[in-house]
């Protein structure tokens, strides 16, 4: 969840609440049921996002509702733009973008000659770093298609929205779990990385990062 924008000073603004950016990236569509088996999940997502959102005034077995807002953005690669209609009729704003860094222009050598082999996309990856682009947002979050929300998020996005001090983001750092608990916080928090456990293999000793 990196911080993309400079801090608001709480949640509600105006009376209006802060507005998340939820973006998800298509980036390969050479497979036909793959593709139509992740738009399906792009709204099954945003379903679970606008439920864990201010605008699902209820509370749930997950506690209270959420006290921010969302919207939702779809980074589009060129080479999928012809999905992106289904993805806008789903709430989605489409960004249609191609790699912002190409092959050749990976500085590192290893990486240069080994990005197209890596997992799923290779380069065509980069186009997530987009997300940072999101700057008309305090807070702007990553998703992987294949998962849904199930509760608030609003400890991470207190930490985030609220300057080191506040209580709202003193007393948020005591609810979030960590993966090294006894390392002290850094004073400012500018990003948020979690383990990608829904896409790992059990038997993976070390999982990838989301």
């Amino acid at each position: 969840a990196p911080r993309v924008a400079p801090r608001p000073g709480g949640p509600v603004a105006g009376g209006t609440p802060v507005v998340v950016a939820h973006a998800v990236s298509l980036i390969k569509c050479s497979k036909g049921p793959s593709v139509a088996g992740f738009l399906d999940a792009a709204a099954v997502l945003r379903h679970s996002i606008h439920r864990q959102s201010v605008h699902h005034n209820s509370t749930g077995p997950a506690g209270p509702p959420s006290r921010y807002s969302y919207k939702m953005y779809a980074i589009v690669h060129t080479s999928c733009e012809e999905h992106a209609a289904v993805l806008r009729r789903l709430g989605y704003e489409i960004l249609v973008r191609d790699h912002p860094i190409k092959r050749d222009e990976i500085r590192g050598k290893y990486l240069r000659d080994h990005i197209e082999a890596e997992n799923c996309c290779g380069s065509a990856e980069f186009i997530k770093l987009h997300a940072y682009r999101l700057t008309d947002h305090p807070v702007a979050v990553h998703w992987d298609m294949d998962v849904a929300i199930l509760r608030p998020l609003d400890d991470l996005y207190d930490v985030l929205v609220y300057p080191p001090g506040h209580a709202v983001h003193e007393a948020a750092r005591t609810r979030i779990a960590r993966q090294h608990p006894d390392e002290p916080w850094p004073e400012r928090v500018d990003a948020f990385l979690t383990r990608d456990i829904t896409s790992a293999r059990p038997w993976e000793k070390v999982t990838g990062v989301q």
